[in-house]
């Protein structure tokens, strides 16, 4: 990667080259009103890198931009338990600092898990694991022309300072310089300065119901819930310049946007299962039916003309443009399994699924899916005699399966 003066020099003979590619009888000592071509000049700005005067501006944008990344997590738990109740409940933070500066991401986190035994037939438990993320988030691969940082970085001429004498980060350098480059903002200006933050709050949880009719013969049934919510923030300031729809220095007309998204997705399973056995012949029958549904709602509102930097909520710009969303769809299905075990050495499974979901259209909407399979446990047998073999088994199945 090249320093500031062997930068200075690389672009002096670029210029010379260009002017005396399209000015063949030009020479490298003529001046800028000689070559008039933007393209062709040479910045004054380098002339004290090319004299290697002590001393100059030498920036490594990519050092500006990239930092050791450190990373923290504790966790803290707690659980117990009989014969009666057991529970388990831990809390749980990240702190997650990105490689490039100005992105990071933190999670806070609780997870409950309590199961009772409340009488000899009935079993009863729940489980719940909130969370809450914050994403700091930049635009790190981006383009140029739109605020891509490291793109941004890497084009971005090292005679140019991070920060003014002031200690103010040093924008609108590279942005409205001319000379025939392309414009470009500082890119730890556009790290540190653009606001973009994600908030994301999340609730997996369930209860679950056991209960031995008779012997062999249990129900069950689950309820689990997934529960999303979002929030996004974006704000980009006047004291950035912008390059679309036009270069320009700042001040610019600053922008935003405001983000929101939920979804909330449950679940509810019941089953029959019997198990019986009589002499070397054992069953298991299950029976079943399962209903899910999910609703995603989404919003965004987008704003210009913010009266000044201090309030950064949309509420404070000019409404440009705004969408909003929903979408809906759920899931009915109901099965059936029968195994059967003979001696633990021949062994016949069969299954019927029916799924039917709202995503297909009226003459479509149910599937059903048959399945049927058959083992023989050889190592099982008497006259089976391999040392080196631990378990052999054949197993054929048939079956059909779809979305």
């Amino acid at each position: 990667m090249m320093d500031a003066y062997e930068w200075a020099q690389l672009t002096y003979n670029a210029k010379n080259n260009a002017y005396l590619d399209a000015v063949p009888n030009g020479k490298i000592t003529d001046d800028n009103a000689t070559r008039g071509n933007s393209n062709y000049q040479i910045p004054p700005e380098i002339l004290p890198y090319l004299k290697g005067d002590a001393g100059l501006v030498n920036t490594d944008w990519q050092d500006a931009v990239f930092r050791t990344a450190p990373v923290q997590n504790h966790t803290l738990s707690a659980s117990s338990g009989n014969d009666k109740f057991q529970y388990y409940i831990s809390g749980n933070y990240l702190d997650q600092k990105g490689i490039v500066i100005g992105s990071g991401y933190k999670r806070y986190g609780v997870r409950a898990n309590l199961t009772a035994n409340l009488t000899d037939k009935l079993k009863v438990g729940i489980s719940l694991n909130p969370t809450v993320d914050h994403y700091d988030l930049i635009n790190s691969e981006g383009p140029w022309t739109f605020d891509g940082i490291l793109s941004n970085a890497l084009k971005a001429a090292p005679i140019f300072p991070v920060y003014n004498a002031d200690g103010s980060l040093a924008t609108n350098k590279q942005n409205v310089w001319a000379f025939g480059y392309s414009g470009g903002e500082n890119p730890v200006a556009l790290a540190t300065q653009i606001e973009d933050k994600l908030d994301h709050i999340r609730n997996l949880g369930h209860v679950y119901g056991e209960y031995t009719i008779i012997k062999g013969l249990t129900f069950k049934t689950f309820f689990g819930t997934d529960i999303n919510y979002f929030n996004r923030n974006y704000y980009r300031p006047s004291t950035l310049g912008s390059y679309k729809p036009i270069q320009q220095g700042a001040p610019t007309i600053p922008k935003g946007s405001a983000q929101t998204a939920q979804s909330v997705n449950w679940l509810w399973e019941n089953t029959l299962n019997y198990h019986f056995e009589a002499a070397k012949h054992k069953f298991d029958v299950l029976a079943g039916y399962t209903s899910q549904k999910n609703t995603t709602k989404a919003n965004e509102t987008v704003g210009t003309g913010f009266p000044n930097d201090a309030v950064h909520s949309i509420n404070a710009a000019t409404v440009t443009s705004g969408t909003s969303n929903t979408s809906q769809w759920s899931l009915l299905s109901y099965l059936g399994r029968v195994n059967y075990n003979y001696d633990d050495k021949y062994f016949v499974s069969a299954s019927l699924r029916s799924d039917g979901s709202s995503r297909f259209g009226a003459n479509n909407k149910w599937g059903y899916f048959p399945s049927i399979s058959g083992g023989w446990l050889i190592s099982n047998e008497t006259f089976f005699k391999v040392p080196a073999i631990s378990e052999l088994k054949a197993r054929i199945s048939y079956g059909t399966s779809g979305n």
